[in-house]
Protein backbone atom coordinates (compact mmCIF):
# COMPACT_ATOMS: atom_id res chain seq x y z
CA UNK A 1 0.00 0.00 0.00
CA UNK A 2 1.37 3.25 -1.07
CA UNK A 3 1.55 6.38 1.15
CA UNK A 4 2.62 9.79 0.45
CA UNK A 5 5.00 11.48 3.41
CA UNK A 6 2.00 13.63 4.33
CA UNK A 7 -0.82 11.15 4.78
CA UNK A 8 1.72 8.92 6.80
CA UNK A 9 2.54 12.20 9.21
CA UNK A 10 -1.63 13.24 9.34
CA UNK A 11 -2.51 9.06 10.44
CA UNK A 12 0.60 9.02 12.96
CA UNK A 13 -0.79 12.19 14.47
CA UNK A 14 -4.30 10.60 14.40
CA UNK A 15 -3.16 7.27 16.22
CA UNK A 16 -0.95 9.01 18.80
CA UNK A 17 -3.70 11.46 19.28
CA UNK A 18 -6.34 7.87 19.97
CA UNK A 19 -3.75 6.08 22.03
CA UNK A 20 -2.89 8.78 24.45
CA UNK A 21 -6.69 9.54 25.31
CA UNK A 22 -6.82 5.87 26.16
CA UNK A 23 -2.97 5.47 27.36
CA UNK A 24 -4.32 4.07 31.26
CA UNK A 25 -6.09 0.78 29.37
CA UNK A 26 -3.21 -0.02 27.03
CA UNK A 27 -0.43 0.78 29.63
CA UNK A 28 -2.26 -1.36 32.27
CA UNK A 29 -0.37 -4.57 33.24
CA UNK A 30 -3.65 -7.48 33.06
CA UNK A 31 -0.93 -9.48 35.77
CA UNK A 32 -1.81 -6.51 38.44
CA UNK A 33 -5.39 -6.98 37.34
CA UNK A 34 -7.15 -7.93 40.50
CA UNK A 35 -3.66 -5.73 43.05
CA UNK A 36 -4.83 -2.38 41.23
CA UNK A 37 -8.63 -2.92 40.64
CA UNK A 38 -8.09 -2.56 36.91
CA UNK A 39 -11.51 -2.51 35.99
CA UNK A 40 -12.07 0.72 37.21
CA UNK A 41 -10.05 2.23 34.84
CA UNK A 42 -13.03 1.04 32.49
CA UNK A 43 -16.39 3.11 31.28
CA UNK A 44 -19.41 1.72 34.02
CA UNK A 45 -21.23 1.28 31.04
CA UNK A 46 -18.91 0.00 29.15
CA UNK A 47 -18.46 -2.68 31.77
CA UNK A 48 -21.66 -3.28 32.41
CA UNK A 49 -22.20 -4.15 28.49
CA UNK A 50 -19.13 -6.30 28.19
CA UNK A 51 -19.89 -8.00 31.22
CA UNK A 52 -23.20 -9.23 29.77
CA UNK A 53 -21.06 -10.09 26.42
CA UNK A 54 -21.22 -13.80 25.09
CA UNK A 55 -17.57 -14.73 25.04
CA UNK A 56 -18.08 -14.99 20.99
CA UNK A 57 -18.78 -11.30 21.13
CA UNK A 58 -15.51 -10.68 23.47
CA UNK A 59 -13.39 -12.68 21.03
CA UNK A 60 -14.57 -10.14 18.25
CA UNK A 61 -13.38 -7.30 20.19
CA UNK A 62 -9.99 -7.27 19.10
CA UNK A 63 -11.17 -7.02 15.53
CA UNK A 64 -13.10 -4.38 16.32
CA UNK A 65 -16.46 -5.47 15.69
CA UNK A 66 -19.47 -4.10 17.83
CA UNK A 67 -22.61 -4.93 18.87
CA UNK A 68 -25.61 -2.41 18.41
CA UNK A 69 -26.72 -2.80 21.96
CA UNK A 70 -23.53 -1.36 23.29
CA UNK A 71 -22.92 2.18 24.20
CA UNK A 72 -22.57 4.57 21.55
CA UNK A 73 -19.27 5.58 23.53
CA UNK A 74 -18.00 1.77 22.86
CA UNK A 75 -18.93 1.88 19.75
CA UNK A 76 -16.59 4.85 18.88
CA UNK A 77 -14.41 3.58 20.55
CA UNK A 78 -14.34 0.39 18.18
CA UNK A 79 -15.03 2.47 14.85
CA UNK A 80 -11.66 4.54 15.46
CA UNK A 81 -9.70 1.72 16.48
CA UNK A 82 -11.03 -0.08 13.03
CA UNK A 83 -10.44 3.01 10.63
CA UNK A 84 -6.47 3.91 12.09
CA UNK A 85 -5.44 0.37 11.92
CA UNK A 86 -3.75 -1.07 8.66
CA UNK A 87 -5.77 -3.62 6.94
CA UNK A 88 -4.15 -7.05 6.93
CA UNK A 89 -5.98 -8.72 4.30
CA UNK A 90 -3.32 -10.54 1.75
CA UNK A 91 -2.90 -8.84 -0.90
CA UNK A 92 -1.42 -10.45 -4.10
CA UNK A 93 2.02 -8.87 -4.62
CA UNK A 94 0.95 -8.48 -8.88
CA UNK A 95 -2.04 -6.18 -8.10
CA UNK A 96 0.76 -3.78 -6.26
CA UNK A 97 3.64 -4.35 -8.54
CA UNK A 98 3.18 -5.30 -11.95
CA UNK A 99 6.43 -6.81 -12.65
CA UNK A 100 5.90 -10.03 -10.45
CA UNK A 101 5.42 -13.43 -11.72
CA UNK A 102 4.47 -16.02 -9.91
CA UNK A 103 7.48 -18.80 -9.12
CA UNK A 104 5.30 -21.64 -8.80
CA UNK A 105 5.10 -24.32 -5.84
CA UNK A 106 8.26 -25.78 -4.04
CA UNK A 107 9.42 -29.37 -4.45
CA UNK A 108 8.89 -31.59 -1.49
CA UNK A 109 12.61 -32.28 -0.72
CA UNK A 110 12.65 -28.14 -0.17
CA UNK A 111 9.83 -28.84 1.96
CA UNK A 112 10.19 -31.98 4.06
CA UNK A 113 9.80 -31.29 7.59
CA UNK A 114 8.43 -27.70 7.06
CA UNK A 115 5.39 -26.75 9.01
CA UNK A 116 2.09 -25.04 6.96
CA UNK A 117 2.79 -21.97 8.85
CA UNK A 118 6.38 -21.90 7.30
CA UNK A 119 5.13 -23.55 4.15
CA UNK A 120 2.99 -20.47 3.70
CA UNK A 121 5.40 -17.53 4.19
CA UNK A 122 8.70 -19.36 2.62
CA UNK A 123 6.52 -19.90 -0.14
CA UNK A 124 4.75 -15.84 -0.65
CA UNK A 125 8.25 -14.37 0.76
CA UNK A 126 10.43 -16.16 -1.17
CA UNK A 127 8.41 -15.27 -4.40
CA UNK A 128 8.54 -11.40 -3.71
CA UNK A 129 12.22 -11.27 -2.84
CA UNK A 130 12.80 -13.53 -6.09
CA UNK A 131 10.74 -10.88 -8.48
CA UNK A 132 12.66 -7.95 -6.67
CA UNK A 133 15.82 -9.52 -6.67
CA UNK A 134 15.42 -9.63 -10.77
CA UNK A 135 14.83 -5.98 -11.16
CA UNK A 136 17.38 -4.25 -9.09
CA UNK A 137 20.04 -6.92 -10.56
CA UNK A 138 20.69 -8.28 -7.22
CA UNK A 139 24.52 -10.10 -6.77
CA UNK A 140 23.89 -11.27 -3.23
CA UNK A 141 20.56 -11.68 -0.75
CA UNK A 142 21.53 -11.95 2.84
CA UNK A 143 18.76 -13.67 4.77
CA UNK A 144 19.26 -11.68 7.84
CA UNK A 145 17.95 -13.83 11.32
CA UNK A 146 17.51 -17.01 8.95
CA UNK A 147 16.88 -19.18 11.81
CA UNK A 148 17.35 -22.69 10.16
CA UNK A 149 17.64 -21.48 7.12
CA UNK A 150 14.13 -22.56 5.14
CA UNK A 151 14.06 -19.00 3.25
CA UNK A 152 18.09 -19.11 2.11
CA UNK A 153 16.85 -23.13 1.23
CA UNK A 154 14.72 -22.03 -0.96
CA UNK A 155 15.88 -19.19 -2.39
CA UNK A 156 19.28 -21.03 -3.07
CA UNK A 157 18.22 -24.22 -3.65
CA UNK A 158 15.09 -23.72 -6.05
CA UNK A 159 15.59 -20.23 -7.77
CA UNK A 160 19.80 -20.42 -7.59
CA UNK A 161 20.51 -17.23 -6.03
CA UNK A 162 23.49 -16.54 -4.53
CA UNK A 163 22.63 -16.47 -0.33
CA UNK A 164 24.31 -15.63 3.06
CA UNK A 165 22.21 -16.58 5.59
CA UNK A 166 22.85 -15.09 8.77
CA UNK A 167 21.78 -15.96 12.50
CA UNK A 168 23.07 -15.44 16.23
CA UNK A 169 22.49 -19.09 17.00
CA UNK A 170 25.21 -21.79 16.45
CA UNK A 171 22.55 -24.68 16.59
CA UNK A 172 20.14 -23.03 13.78
CA UNK A 173 23.67 -22.65 11.36
CA UNK A 174 24.52 -26.21 12.16
CA UNK A 175 20.84 -27.20 11.24
CA UNK A 176 21.02 -25.41 8.16
CA UNK A 177 23.87 -26.67 7.29
CA UNK A 178 23.24 -30.26 7.67
CA UNK A 179 19.54 -29.80 5.65
CA UNK A 180 21.71 -27.86 2.72
CA UNK A 181 23.96 -30.89 2.68
CA UNK A 182 20.75 -33.21 2.51
CA UNK A 183 19.02 -31.09 -0.38
CA UNK A 184 22.16 -30.68 -2.17
CA UNK A 185 22.63 -34.79 -2.30
CA UNK A 186 19.37 -35.18 -3.59
CA UNK A 187 19.86 -32.64 -6.56
CA UNK A 188 22.78 -34.28 -7.64
CA UNK A 189 21.71 -37.22 -7.70
CA UNK A 190 18.97 -36.14 -9.44
CA UNK A 191 21.84 -35.13 -12.25
CA UNK A 192 23.91 -37.93 -11.96
CA UNK A 193 26.92 -35.34 -10.05
CA UNK A 194 26.71 -36.74 -6.61
CA UNK A 195 30.06 -38.74 -7.43
CA UNK A 196 31.44 -35.42 -7.83
CA UNK A 197 29.97 -34.14 -4.81
CA UNK A 198 31.22 -36.80 -2.82
CA UNK A 199 34.76 -37.08 -4.22
CA UNK A 200 35.69 -33.00 -4.59
CA UNK A 201 33.30 -31.78 -2.09
CA UNK A 202 31.62 -29.15 -4.72
CA UNK A 203 27.91 -29.14 -5.81
CA UNK A 204 27.23 -28.47 -8.81
CA UNK A 205 24.11 -26.29 -7.05
CA UNK A 206 25.16 -24.93 -4.42
CA UNK A 207 22.87 -23.71 -1.41
CA UNK A 208 23.06 -21.05 0.55
CA UNK A 209 26.58 -19.58 2.48
CA UNK A 210 25.84 -19.65 6.29
CA UNK A 211 27.50 -17.32 8.97
CA UNK A 212 26.33 -17.43 13.22
CA UNK A 213 27.14 -13.59 14.07
CA UNK A 214 25.38 -11.62 17.13
CA UNK A 215 23.97 -8.77 14.52
CA UNK A 216 22.86 -5.52 16.96
CA UNK A 217 24.08 -2.10 18.09
CA UNK A 218 25.50 -2.81 21.51
CA UNK A 219 29.01 -2.62 21.96
CA UNK A 220 29.11 -7.01 22.43
CA UNK A 221 27.68 -6.98 18.81
CA UNK A 222 28.45 -6.85 15.45
CA UNK A 223 26.51 -4.21 12.90
CA UNK A 224 24.75 -5.41 9.95
CA UNK A 225 26.66 -2.59 8.21
CA UNK A 226 30.09 -4.13 9.68
CA UNK A 227 28.83 -7.58 8.57
CA UNK A 228 27.93 -6.50 5.25
CA UNK A 229 31.34 -4.55 5.06
CA UNK A 230 33.60 -8.01 6.50
CA UNK A 231 31.67 -10.99 4.03
CA UNK A 232 33.26 -11.89 0.80
CA UNK A 233 31.29 -13.62 -1.65
CA UNK A 234 33.31 -15.41 -4.02
CA UNK A 235 32.07 -15.45 -7.76
CA UNK A 236 32.48 -18.65 -10.00
CA UNK A 237 32.08 -16.47 -12.56
CA UNK A 238 35.23 -14.26 -12.96
CA UNK A 239 33.27 -12.58 -15.90
CA UNK A 240 31.11 -10.89 -13.87
CA UNK A 241 33.62 -9.82 -10.94
CA UNK A 242 33.60 -5.93 -13.00
CA UNK A 243 29.69 -5.64 -12.15
CA UNK A 244 28.50 -3.29 -9.18
CA UNK A 245 28.01 -5.35 -6.26
CA UNK A 246 23.83 -5.11 -5.47
CA UNK A 247 22.80 -6.77 -2.46
CA UNK A 248 19.02 -7.28 -1.00
CA UNK A 249 18.44 -7.71 2.37
CA UNK A 250 15.53 -10.13 3.55
CA UNK A 251 14.34 -10.98 6.75
CA UNK A 252 11.56 -13.41 7.59
CA UNK A 253 10.14 -12.44 10.77
CA UNK A 254 13.75 -10.69 12.00
CA UNK A 255 12.76 -10.07 15.86
CA UNK A 256 12.73 -6.79 17.50
CA UNK A 257 15.52 -3.97 16.74
CA UNK A 258 16.99 -6.58 13.86
CA UNK A 259 14.45 -5.28 11.63
CA UNK A 260 14.98 -1.72 12.35
CA UNK A 261 18.53 -2.05 11.83
CA UNK A 262 17.63 -3.56 8.39
CA UNK A 263 16.29 -0.21 7.07
CA UNK A 264 18.79 1.84 8.68
CA UNK A 265 21.41 -0.20 6.57
CA UNK A 266 19.42 -0.44 3.66
CA UNK A 267 19.57 3.65 3.68
CA UNK A 268 23.50 4.20 4.33
CA UNK A 269 24.52 1.33 2.41
CA UNK A 270 24.45 2.56 -1.69
CA UNK A 271 25.52 -1.80 -2.40
CA UNK A 272 22.17 -2.24 -0.69
CA UNK A 273 19.17 -1.69 -3.36
CA UNK A 274 16.23 -3.34 -2.07
CA UNK A 275 15.09 -4.84 1.41
CA UNK A 276 12.29 -7.05 2.22
CA UNK A 277 11.75 -6.82 6.01
CA UNK A 278 8.69 -8.72 8.17
CA UNK A 279 9.45 -7.74 11.64
CA UNK A 280 8.18 -8.98 15.13
CA UNK A 281 8.77 -9.77 18.48
CA UNK A 282 8.24 -5.77 19.09
CA UNK A 283 8.39 -6.51 22.93
CA UNK A 284 12.20 -6.75 22.31
CA UNK A 285 12.31 -3.36 21.00
CA UNK A 286 14.44 -0.37 22.43
CA UNK A 287 13.13 2.52 22.84
CA UNK A 288 14.61 6.09 23.02
CA UNK A 289 18.64 5.93 22.35
CA UNK A 290 20.39 6.75 18.79
CA UNK A 291 20.09 3.07 17.53
CA UNK A 292 16.38 2.22 19.06
CA UNK A 293 14.17 -0.31 17.21
CA UNK A 294 11.45 2.39 17.84
CA UNK A 295 10.81 5.67 17.26
CA UNK A 296 13.09 5.53 13.74
CA UNK A 297 11.62 8.40 11.77
CA UNK A 298 11.80 12.39 12.53
CA UNK A 299 8.03 12.60 12.73
CA UNK A 300 7.20 9.84 15.06
CA UNK A 301 9.92 11.33 17.59
CA UNK A 302 8.32 14.77 18.04
CA UNK A 303 5.32 13.05 18.98
CA UNK A 304 7.31 12.23 22.13
CA UNK A 305 5.14 8.59 23.11
CA UNK A 306 7.15 6.26 24.69
CA UNK A 307 5.40 2.97 24.74
CA UNK A 308 7.15 1.04 27.47
CA UNK A 309 6.96 -2.37 27.87
CA UNK A 310 3.15 -2.51 28.27
CA UNK A 311 2.75 -1.08 24.54
CA UNK A 312 5.39 -2.86 22.55
CA UNK A 313 3.85 -5.95 24.30
CA UNK A 314 0.60 -5.51 23.38
CA UNK A 315 1.42 -4.46 19.68
CA UNK A 316 2.15 -8.55 19.16
CA UNK A 317 -1.37 -9.63 19.68
CA UNK A 318 -3.25 -11.17 17.10
CA UNK A 319 -7.02 -10.50 16.67
CA UNK A 320 -7.39 -12.59 13.86
CA UNK A 321 -6.09 -15.57 15.72
CA UNK A 322 -8.29 -14.57 18.80
CA UNK A 323 -11.14 -14.05 16.31
CA UNK A 324 -11.13 -18.29 15.51
CA UNK A 325 -9.76 -19.68 18.71
CA UNK A 326 -12.72 -21.32 20.02
CA UNK A 327 -14.98 -20.37 22.71
CA UNK A 328 -13.32 -23.29 24.96
CA UNK A 329 -9.78 -22.19 24.02
CA UNK A 330 -10.40 -18.86 25.39
CA UNK A 331 -12.11 -19.67 28.58
CA UNK A 332 -9.02 -21.22 29.38
CA UNK A 333 -6.76 -18.89 28.81
CA UNK A 334 -8.95 -16.35 30.33
CA UNK A 335 -8.96 -18.22 33.42
CA UNK A 336 -5.27 -18.41 33.36
CA UNK A 337 -5.07 -14.49 32.87
CA UNK A 338 -7.27 -14.72 36.08
CA UNK A 339 -5.05 -17.16 38.10
CA UNK A 340 -1.43 -15.08 37.00
CA UNK A 341 -3.22 -11.87 38.90
CA UNK A 342 -4.31 -13.49 41.46
CA UNK A 343 -1.22 -14.99 42.09
CA UNK A 344 0.36 -11.45 41.89
CA UNK A 345 -1.84 -10.39 44.70
CA UNK A 346 0.27 -13.64 46.63
CA UNK A 347 3.24 -12.45 45.39
CA UNK A 348 2.41 -8.66 47.24
CA UNK A 349 1.17 -10.01 50.24
CA UNK A 350 3.83 -12.57 50.83
CA UNK A 351 6.97 -12.19 48.71
CA UNK A 352 6.48 -8.09 48.21
CA UNK A 353 10.19 -7.65 46.82
CA UNK A 354 9.58 -10.02 44.47
CA UNK A 355 6.12 -9.21 43.02
CA UNK A 356 7.45 -5.85 41.70
CA UNK A 357 9.28 -7.17 39.33
CA UNK A 358 6.39 -8.63 37.65
CA UNK A 359 8.30 -12.16 36.99
CA UNK A 360 7.39 -14.23 34.18
CA UNK A 361 6.33 -17.78 35.34
CA UNK A 362 5.91 -19.48 31.67
CA UNK A 363 2.40 -20.42 30.40
CA UNK A 364 1.32 -23.01 33.40
CA UNK A 365 -1.51 -25.29 32.33
CA UNK A 366 -0.40 -25.19 28.28
CA UNK A 367 -1.30 -28.42 27.64
CA UNK A 368 -4.20 -28.50 29.51
CA UNK A 369 -5.77 -25.58 27.18
CA UNK A 370 -4.33 -27.71 23.99
CA UNK A 371 -6.25 -30.40 25.10
CA UNK A 372 -9.33 -28.46 25.24
CA UNK A 373 -8.97 -26.96 22.21
CA UNK A 374 -8.70 -30.72 20.46
CA UNK A 375 -12.56 -31.15 22.14
CA UNK A 376 -15.21 -30.63 19.63
CA UNK A 377 -17.47 -27.55 19.45
CA UNK A 378 -20.43 -28.67 20.45
CA UNK A 379 -18.55 -29.70 23.95
CA UNK A 380 -18.44 -25.63 24.41
CA UNK A 381 -20.76 -24.13 26.77
CA UNK A 382 -18.69 -21.19 27.63
CA UNK A 383 -20.28 -19.43 24.53
CA UNK A 384 -23.39 -19.24 26.83
CA UNK A 385 -21.79 -17.79 29.60
CA UNK A 386 -21.03 -21.53 31.49
CA UNK A 387 -16.81 -20.99 32.27
CA UNK A 388 -16.66 -23.51 34.93
CA UNK A 389 -17.95 -24.17 38.70
CA UNK A 390 -16.58 -21.65 41.19
CA UNK A 391 -14.76 -24.53 43.37
CA UNK A 392 -13.34 -25.79 40.18
CA UNK A 393 -11.61 -22.88 39.61
CA UNK A 394 -10.33 -22.18 42.92
CA UNK A 395 -8.48 -25.96 42.60
CA UNK A 396 -6.93 -24.95 39.65
CA UNK A 397 -5.74 -21.61 41.19
CA UNK A 398 -4.20 -24.20 44.07
CA UNK A 399 -2.69 -26.11 40.92
CA UNK A 400 -1.34 -23.01 39.60
CA UNK A 401 0.08 -21.03 42.31
CA UNK A 402 1.72 -24.17 43.35
CA UNK A 403 3.85 -24.91 40.29
CA UNK A 404 4.43 -21.02 39.47
CA UNK A 405 6.01 -21.09 43.57
CA UNK A 406 8.23 -23.68 42.18
CA UNK A 407 9.56 -22.29 39.30
CA UNK A 408 10.20 -19.10 41.05
CA UNK A 409 12.12 -21.03 43.63
CA UNK A 410 9.28 -19.83 46.37
CA UNK A 411 7.91 -21.49 49.35
CA UNK A 412 4.74 -22.88 49.35
CA UNK A 413 2.02 -21.08 50.71
CA UNK A 414 -0.96 -22.84 52.70
CA UNK A 415 -4.24 -23.49 51.00
CA UNK A 416 -6.28 -21.50 53.55
CA UNK A 417 -4.25 -18.17 52.57
CA UNK A 418 -4.64 -19.39 48.54
CA UNK A 419 -8.87 -19.01 49.67
CA UNK A 420 -8.63 -15.98 50.98
CA UNK A 421 -7.23 -14.89 48.13
CA UNK A 422 -9.46 -16.07 45.68
CA UNK A 423 -12.23 -15.22 47.61
CA UNK A 424 -11.51 -11.86 47.42
CA UNK A 425 -10.83 -11.85 43.50
CA UNK A 426 -13.66 -14.32 43.04
CA UNK A 427 -16.31 -11.55 42.76
CA UNK A 428 -14.32 -9.58 40.03
CA UNK A 429 -12.65 -12.76 38.08
CA UNK A 430 -15.66 -12.60 35.27
CA UNK A 431 -14.17 -9.21 34.44
CA UNK A 432 -10.89 -10.10 33.65
CA UNK A 433 -12.36 -11.23 29.61
CA UNK A 434 -13.95 -7.47 29.27
CA UNK A 435 -10.94 -5.83 30.32
CA UNK A 436 -8.47 -7.74 28.11
CA UNK A 437 -10.79 -8.11 25.40
CA UNK A 438 -11.23 -4.10 24.99
CA UNK A 439 -7.14 -3.71 26.00
CA UNK A 440 -6.74 -6.31 22.98
CA UNK A 441 -8.73 -3.59 20.87
CA UNK A 442 -5.71 -1.44 21.11
CA UNK A 443 -2.94 -3.96 20.02
CA UNK A 444 -3.92 -3.18 15.85
CA UNK A 445 -3.50 0.42 16.51
CA UNK A 446 -0.28 0.24 18.55
CA UNK A 447 1.41 -2.63 15.43
CA UNK A 448 0.09 0.12 12.64
CA UNK A 449 1.95 2.63 14.53
CA UNK A 450 4.98 0.68 14.74
CA UNK A 451 5.05 -0.17 11.00
CA UNK A 452 3.92 3.46 9.78
CA UNK A 453 7.33 4.65 12.05
CA UNK A 454 9.45 2.07 9.74
CA UNK A 455 7.32 3.37 6.38
CA UNK A 456 7.97 7.34 7.37
CA UNK A 457 11.20 7.18 8.17
CA UNK A 458 12.40 5.44 4.79
CA UNK A 459 9.75 7.92 3.16
CA UNK A 460 11.83 10.87 4.80
CA UNK A 461 14.78 9.41 3.10
CA UNK A 462 13.50 9.20 0.12
CA UNK A 463 12.22 13.13 0.00
CA UNK A 464 15.91 13.95 0.68
CA UNK A 465 17.61 11.37 -1.86
CA UNK A 466 14.78 10.37 -4.38
CA UNK A 467 16.65 7.41 -5.37
CA UNK A 468 14.48 5.17 -3.82
CA UNK A 469 11.09 4.19 -2.78
CA UNK A 470 9.02 1.93 0.13
CA UNK A 471 5.64 1.04 1.00
CA UNK A 472 4.04 -1.74 3.20
CA UNK A 473 2.82 -4.53 1.88
CA UNK A 474 0.30 -7.61 3.45
CA UNK A 475 2.34 -10.83 2.06
CA UNK A 476 0.58 -13.17 4.45
CA UNK A 477 -2.51 -14.80 5.24
CA UNK A 478 -3.15 -12.93 8.78
CA UNK A 479 -5.12 -15.79 10.19
CA UNK A 480 -1.65 -18.12 9.37
CA UNK A 481 0.77 -16.00 10.00
CA UNK A 482 -0.52 -12.81 11.95
CA UNK A 483 2.88 -10.57 11.79
CA UNK A 484 2.05 -10.44 7.98
CA UNK A 485 3.34 -6.79 6.92
CA UNK A 486 6.36 -6.15 4.92
CA UNK A 487 8.29 -3.09 4.66
CA UNK A 488 9.40 -3.12 1.17
CA UNK A 489 12.14 -0.99 -0.05
CA UNK A 490 14.46 -0.35 -3.32
CA UNK A 491 17.16 2.09 -4.47
CA UNK A 492 18.06 2.93 -7.96
CA UNK A 493 21.85 2.22 -8.35
CA UNK A 494 23.75 4.94 -9.87
CA UNK A 495 23.63 5.46 -13.65
CA UNK A 496 20.29 3.63 -13.83
CA UNK A 497 17.83 5.41 -15.71
CA UNK A 498 15.06 3.34 -14.37
CA UNK A 499 12.33 5.30 -12.10
CA UNK A 500 12.53 3.96 -8.61
CA UNK A 501 8.75 4.60 -8.41
CA UNK A 502 8.35 1.76 -11.04
CA UNK A 503 9.34 -0.94 -8.83
CA UNK A 504 7.29 0.11 -6.12
CA UNK A 505 4.05 1.41 -7.05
Amino acid sequence: MEWEEERIVAHLEALVSFLRRHERLWRAHVVEFFQGRLWEILDTQWLLALRNASMEDLLLLPSHISKDCWPKTLQDFLADARSLSLSRELMETSKVLPFTKPCGSLPSVITQGVNAKKLHEIERLSSLIVNISRVVNATEIVDVGAGQGYLAQVLAFHHKLPVVAVDCSAHNTTVTNKRADRIQRYYASRSGKLDIVLHTGRAANPGPKTATCLLGSGNENVSLDAFLSSISIRKEDEQRSHEQHSIVLAGLHACGDLSANMLRTFVNRQDVTAVISVGCCYNLLSENDDKCGFPLSRGVKRLNLRLGGAGRDLGCQSAHRWKDIGCEMAVANFDVHAFRAAFQILLHRFYPGIAVTSPSVGRIGKAKRRKQMRKPSSECQACHGKGGDDAGKFVAFQHYSAEALKRLGLPEVSREDLAEIWKEVEPFQALVSPFWSLRSAIAPVLETLLLMDRLLYLKEQESEVPSFSAMLLPVFDPCVSPRNMAVVATRRKSGDKTSSESLLG
